[in-house]
């Protein structure tokens, strides 16, 4: 349709502008009422990214959880997915470095399980794109151009999967699991 191209493509000028605000009020026009439309997906996955540039973390997780189910090219399901597993590693991160702030230890202890849960979490979805990258890599029918891409992929992932494992500091008792699970990682 005429107006879902019109909103994606004024949405994309006020995205590349930093009005990261604009661009989601017309990304949302595309978000409800042009779901059928060939720009619904690229829409959500923008609209993700937008709201992660306002630090609206949970509208851009939602928004771009929903992004996979539309999106049909795997590589682009990737690369989102990706940028997904960076939000839940930023989210952890926080939470572990705001934690000591507390002043009762039993929240300070708590903070810190909830932190390094958002870290595996990320963990899980880096090592989880990872492979499914490798499996891309090992099909004869993925052209080479794309594995190419599926390479760049794959060793981001589990880069920032050893990352997330060798940034986990607290509670003690995942540290050296991490530590060995990051080495393990990185030697891949």
């Amino acid at each position: 349709s005429t107006a879902a191209t019109m909103a994606v493509s004024m949405a994309g000028e006020a995205m590349g502008q930093g009005r990261y605000r604009d661009a989601i009020e017309l990304y949302k026009i595309v978000d409800k009422y042009y779901k059928k439309s060939p720009f619904y997906a690229s829409a959500l996955s923008n609209l993700g990214l937008c709201y992660d540039k306002i630090g609206d973390r949970q509208a851009a997780i939602e928004t771009l959880t929903r992004y996979l189910s539309a999106e049909k090219n795997d590589l682009r399901r990737m690369q989102v997915q990706m940028n997904l597993a960076k939000l839940y590693q930023k989210e952890g991160l926080e939470i572990l470095e705001n934690a000591g702030t507390n002043t009762v230890a039993e929240a300070v202890e708590a903070e810190y399980k909830r932190g390094t849960v958002q870290m595996i979490r990320g963990i899980k979805e880096f090592l989880k794109f990872a492979g499914e990258a490798k499996a891309k890599l090992a099909d004869p029918g993925v052209p080479e151009k794309e594995k190419k891409s599926y390479t760049q992929v794959r060793e981001g992932a589990l880069y920032l999967a050893g990352d997330c494992y060798s940034r986990i500091s607290k509670p003690d008792s995942y540290v050296e699991k991490c530590r060995r699970d990051a080495v393990k990682i990185l030697e891949e």
